[in-house]
């Protein structure tokens, strides 16, 4: 899956905005706690609209970070199985990363598999189609002198 490198960079706002928004969400939570002034006098009631504003808006920035941390668990999981670059027990490994490690595992994915676009490695399924052999490879093979297989392995009996 070839992607531009305008998607990539989009792909990795997406990625890191879970990880990012672990943070806002705990500086929310102690900003409510530390401006609420839960003490015996109560909180001072001219913060209660902000506080109502506050609470509105991390619960939107919540609900849609839980369902872009989904459609990106989606998406990794489509990537990794359409991989060629992987092999199987990789995209096995990638797999159960993602349903474990989901916002932690998928920076990582995204850096090694598609920001650097890891070459196609040995046993890989691209490798079920090889490229043509180079023309001298065939060229110092008719030399004379050269080394040739034996037709038949040897009998060592």
């Amino acid at each position: 899956m070839k992607l531009k490198r305008s998607t990539k960079i989009m792909l990795a706002v997406a990625t890191f905005w879970p990880v990012v928004y672990i943070f806002v969400f705990m500086a929310f939570v102690l900003g409510m706690v530390v401006f609420s002034g839960g003490g015996p006098g109560g909180g001072d009631p001219n913060l209660e609209p902000v506080f109502g504003i506050a609470f509105i808006i991390i619960f939107v920035l919540h609900m849609f970070t839980i369902f872009l941390s989904l459609g990106l668990t989606v998406f990794y999981l489509v990537h990794a199985i359409k991989n060629d670059a992987l092999k199987n027990e990789m995209k096995a490994v990638w797999a159960v990363l993602f349903f474990f490690m989901g916002i932690f595992a998928q920076p990582v994915y995204w850096y090694l598999n598609i920001w650097r676009e890891s070459p196609v490695t040995e046993g890989s399924t691209a490798y079920l189609h090889p490229p043509e052999p180079a023309s001298w490879i065939s060229q110092d093979l008719n030399r004379p002198g050269a080394y040739v297989p034996p037709n038949e392995p040897p009998d060592w009996r």
